[in-house]
């Protein structure tokens, strides 16, 4: 029995056509069923899983030492890594220590709090970790500074340390020299002031220290371990929006000279996942958008543009109902799935429609047109449903789970796209009211025959030359292309993680990127870090040992020196320092000036103008707003000072470090309970420059011991994801080629089909190399899709070939080329919303499916057409 009427039937209340209603609304009864049935089950069992570490096969042996390393330190592996920014150190340490005060109130979305380097131990011993060089410059800058702290001891005031100014202005001495170099950093304070601005407060911290430390910004550096949802579209939100919450709170702000930066592993996934969101929430109705109206241009009929949306709903459920029943979960590479269906599952409905409409110009009736369409396009539609779904499946064999997955997926997809084009599509076009749905003849245009749809077969040579020089021109090119490891590169530039990753690396912030090695005991620690250190990839080998600190002998004995030099009670006490009487504070800044008058170069001339328009916006004031103007003088000039000094104070009363003495928190973070030791290892050089990752791998993994790391996962994860890119083109080209063989039963018809698919994927790589556009882990799926996509093309074009049914124009006169122009556009649809998506890494994939289903389509409808043999290629017959 025909599926929707017989030829004859007009369309009218005959016995066919009520059949044929009747058989229309049963096929769409059952798909509304199917679709609800699959709709609800991938509702309420579809999960989603946003972990990036599960992209890759857990087989791997990286994967296998990160698994090993979360089990013996669970707190060192997927924190985030909030960077506190400010003008000063105290600012940076007083900001971040409030930061981890309210966080440790948040237990429902933080489990712990950690802030490196910090904490009474460290603040205690913290000049015994410089090394003897540094405690040296330390201690003879304090000794020289000691007896302007005296005298602020005295008088901790404005007007004291205005009185210390006065008499450095006034000597020509040594001490008096020093502190004539502070003249910028006071300059710098009072124009802060003078323009309103946050921040330039004196850090006496960094007066004190010196070096390298005494400019730019300061950093502090909490880690934080998140509650992780891995069911939630983003899984860390909570954390990340408590931390943000707690900041705000605390005023960390701009506003207040401070920067807070969300930063790590886990928050730039969670980045990556709320772009990719934010993406397909913009990228998903344009697409759906450009692909109907190329429908509407391209089929030139309503009734068939609906059929075909509906039919590509109608496969989309079902498709996830498929993917919980098959895989049971989404992940971040699967989730796009949707936007590829789009362009991928139009095209058998277009095909479909287009040989109908061929058939309704030749004059059959819907139900007759209906049938011969669907006997005609059964076996090429699931031939190139088979040969797209390869392309997909080809990842299944490799360590790339996530793609896996996307393949598993897609390839059910495509026999589902089949199978709803052969059965949803005629049922809605044999019910929707329509017309002759286009008119008129194929192969007939408005101005006759157009000779340049026979230009392939006339110009063979030619067109044969010029590919062949465009494919030599893009294998020179192909060779320029790189591959892309480093995750943050594929991120949004102006993204929050990303910036605080680069503030990391850009530091010696101790939360950085690098790598680790694990060790069996204590010994064999000392030696690997011992081994390792002597390596020039290699920057740093820390251990626990590397805790305690070198050669404390000669250190305490220096800071034994260093606190007989200070004496006791030399520390001030922020409650003594005051701004009282007003005026006195104000006559001292009057003395300060009058002593920069006396004194020639042009820093004291700079100092002195500056206080001159401090003093004339003092007089100026009532004298509530005086008592301010000074107090933020006072508080710019002294207010880091008590801090400082009581900082310095406590790590005079440093005592000797052994192993035991390190906190017990400290050591759980450097041995296991089992007696594992790790040692963490920080590449020298550009972790921004893939060499330099690289050549740091190659050196640490020469070791017969577990490593792993980010940079190690970064660099392993890029050599399996290129191994199973290699594997995957190499099946799908063989998977393919094995089906074209077998249903051409000609080897010749199977080399011309794949000949034009290999030179658009040369031309596709050559194009990649000649844009700069390096292969990473999200568009390295692009090449094996697009010759399970593009194959399709090439079945159509020989299917029609060998029929003989051509058009007065030729091969790319009929409706198969047409066809394949029209569902190419809407596949270039989906694809381009790729292109357009905010994520990078998406985007790139996006741009290189575009690039290339563009020129594989290209080739196809003008290489093959020149190689296919003559009777084959162009030779006129009873077109449909």
């Amino acid at each position: 029995m025909p599926l929707l009427g017989a030829k004859g039937d007009s369309g009218g209340e005959g016995p066919g056509a009520l059949e044929g209603r009747r058989t229309a609304v049963a096929v769409l009864g059952a798909a509304v069923v199917l679709c609800a049935a699959a709709g609800w089950y991938a509702a309420s069992s579809l999960e989603l899983n946003t972990d990036t570490a599960e992209l890759l096969s857990d087989r791997l042996p990286f994967r296998r030492a990160m698994a090993r390393y979360r089990r013996l330190f669970p707190h060192n592996e997927r924190e985030l890594v909030a960077v506190v920014e400010a003008r000063t150190p105290e600012r940076a340490s007083r900001a971040a220590g409030e930061l981890a005060r309210r966080l440790r109130d948040r237990p429902g979305a933080v489990e712990h709090v950690y802030r490196p380097r910090e904490g009474p131990f460290f603040a205690r011993h913290a000049l015994l970790y410089q090394d003897l060089d540094a405690l040296e410059r330390i201690t003879g800058r304090v000794a020289q500074m000691q007896p302007m702290l005296a005298a602020l001891k005295r008088d901790p005031s404005l007007a004291g340390f205005c009185h210390v100014l006065r008499q450095a202005a006034t000597r020509d001495s040594n001490p008096g020299q020093r502190l004539r170099r502070m003249y910028p950093r006071i300059r710098r304070a009072v124009t802060a002031q003078l323009d309103g601005r946050a921040g330039g407060a004196i850090s006496w911290q960094r007066l004190m220290r010196g070096g390298a430390a005494a400019s730019g910004p300061a950093r502090s550096v909490i880690v934080v371990a998140p509650r992780l949802d891995y069911g939630r579209l983003l899984p860390a939100s909570g954390a990340i929006d408590a931390i943000h919450a707690a900041a705000a709170a605390a005023g960390l702000d701009e506003r207040s000279g401070t920067r807070v930066l969300v930063t790590g592993k886990v928050a730039l996934s969670h980045q990556e996942m709320r772009t990719l969101l934010t993406g397909m929430a913009f990228t998903g109705p344009l697409a759906l958008a450009a692909v109907g109206i190329v429908l509407l241009v391209g089929l030139r009929s309503l009734r068939l543009t609906v059929a075909t949306g509906v039919t590509l709903l109608a496969g989309l459920v079902l498709t996830a109902g498929f993917a919980a029943l098959a895989v049971g979960r989404l992940n971040m590479i699967s989730l796009a799935f949707a936007l590829l269906y789009l362009g991928l599952g139009v095209d058998f409905a277009v095909h479909f429609a287009l040989r109908y409409r061929a058939r309704r110009r030749g004059g059959d009736s819907v139900g007759a047109a209906l049938a011969a369409a669907r006997r005609r396009m059964a076996w090429p539609l699931g031939l190139c449903a088979l040969t797209t779904g390869i392309g997909f499946v080809a990842f299944v064999p490799t360590a790339f789970a996530g793609v896996a997955e996307l393949g598993v997926i897609a390839g059910g997809g495509m026999v589902i796209a089949w199978i709803t084009t052969m059965s949803v599509f005629p049922a809605v076009v044999a019910l929707l009211p329509g017309g002759a749905d286009g008119g008129g003849t194929e192969g007939q245009s408005r101005g006759g025959s157009r000779a340049w749809l026979r230009f392939p077969v006339r110009r063979r040579k030619a067109v044969l030359g010029v590919v062949t020089l465009a494919l030599v021109v893009a294998g020179a090119l192909a060779t320029r292309i790189t591959f892309q490891s480093d995750p943050v590169a594929l991120r949004r530039a102006d993204g929050e993680a990303v910036r605080g990753m680069r503030v990391l690396r850009a530091g010696e912030a101790p939360a950085g990127e690098g790598g680790f090695a694990l060790a069996d005991n204590r010994e064999a620690a000392a030696s690997l870090a011992a081994d390792l250190r002597g390596r020039p990839e290699v920057a740093r080998a820390v251990t626990i040992e590397s805790l305690i600190p070198e050669r404390q002998k000669q250190k305490l004995e220096r800071i034994e020196e260093l606190a007989l030099l200070m004496g006791v009670g030399w520390r001030v006490d922020a409650e003594e320092m005051t701004i009282e009487p007003i005026e006195a504070q104000a006559e001292a800044v009057r003395r300060l000036r009058r002593a920069l008058r006396e004194r020639d170069g042009p820093e004291a001339r700079r100092l002195g103008r500056t206080l001159d328009r401090w003093l004339a916006r003092y007089e100026s004031q009532s004298p509530r707003e005086r008592r301010a103007w000074v107090r933020g003088l006072h508080r710019r000039m002294l207010g880091s000072l008590p801090p400082a000094l009581a900082r310095f104070a406590e790590g005079l009363r440093a005592q000797r470090i052994t192993r035991e003495s390190l906190p017990a928190a400290l050591r759980s973070r450097w041995v296991a309970d089992d007696g594992t030791h790790r040692v963490r290892l920080a590449a020298a050089g550009d972790l921004g420059r893939e060499s330099t990752r690289r050549r740091f791998v190659e050196a640490i993994a020469s070791q017969s011991v577990t490593v792993g790391g980010p940079v190690v996962v970064q660099v392993k994860a890029a050599a399996a994801v290129a191994e199973a890119f290699r594997s995957a083109l190499f099946y799908a080209v063989c998977g393919i080629f094995l089906v074209l063989l077998i249903q051409l039963r000609r080897l010749s018809l199977a080399l011309l089909v794949m000949i034009p698919l290999i030179a658009g994927g040369l031309l596709t790589v050559g194009a990649m190399g000649a844009f700069g556009i390096p292969f990473h882990f999200a568009n390295v799926i692009a090449l094996p899709l697009l010759f399970g996509v593009g194959v399709d093309n090439g079945i159509h074009m020989v299917h029609r070939s060998r029929w003989g049914d051509l058009a007065p124009d030729g091969l790319l006169g009929t409706a198969t080329a047409r066809a394949i122009v029209i569902s190419g556009l809407t596949t270039l649809c989906g694809f381009g919303a790729l292109a357009i998506s905010p994520h990078p890494g998406t985007a790139s994939m996006g741009r290189v499916l575009v690039l290339g289903l563009a020129l594989i389509v290209g080739c196809t409808l003008f290489v093959l057409p020149a190689l296919l043999p003559g009777p084959l290629s162009g030779r006129p017959g009873n077109a449909e």
